[in-house]
């Protein structure tokens, strides 16, 4: 005779898929990112072009053991231990996952500056900067969030504060950034 319930099983399921779920939502990294569930098996194309940058849709999970014992006791806590260890596998899965895609595509795009192994500085800011597109608001401020440096982060702990040099030449290469950026969404009017 089966004890099955599956109600309960159903309930279970979508409790643990809301925890897994809330849980991404307060990583540094994944927690900024849009999700949704597809019915397409892939790939995702990254980089169009003429060398174009696939990536195949990946799954990340884990798997959550319950012994009898944390059940018959309600041992809440070996249950909660259980219960965020498969988020915890998802969030590395997922984390190793996207870095491998960005720098894949940041390097097909071209948007890669690598220091050379020195300690990654104001220079090197700039100097990646020089190599990008920058997208403005509408105060003419660039949008600079979304820039990621991928390495070793302590490198980039030790970081000085710019020099009033480097503070004009970075100012120069944003108002570059700003006319590059006002050009490309100036509409041209054919002459009649």
């Amino acid at each position: 005779m089966r004890f099955d319930l599956p109600e309960y099983d159903e309930a279970m399921r979508i409790f643990t898929r809301e925890v897994a779920h809330g849980f991404l939502k307060t990583h540094p990294i994944l927690g900024q990112m849009f999700s949704y569930p597809t019915i397409h098996a892939g790939p995702v194309r990254n980089v169009a072009g003429p060398a174009p940058v696939d990536h195949p849709l990946t799954r990340a999970g884990g798997e959550m053991t319950v012994h009898y014992d944390v059940i018959r006791q309600t041992d809440l806590e070996k249950y909660l231990t259980e219960l965020l260890d498969v988020p915890k596998t998802m969030a590395t899965q997922l984390e190793q996952m996207f870095l491998e895609n960005v720098q894949e595509i940041t390097h097909a795009t071209g948007n890669v500056h690598d220091a050379g192994g020195r300690p990654f500085d104001f220079d090197h800011f700039i100097e990646a900067l020089r190599g990008m597109d920058l997208d403005f608001d509408e105060d003419g401020k660039p949008i600079l969030s979304n820039l990621m440096i991928i390495g070793n982060p302590g490198n980039a702990v030790g970081i000085l504060d710019p020099t009033d040099e480097q503070v004009r030449t970075l100012e120069a290469v944003i108002a570059e950034k700003k006319a590059e950026f006002d050009a490309k969404k100036r509409v041209r009017r054919l002459s009649e």
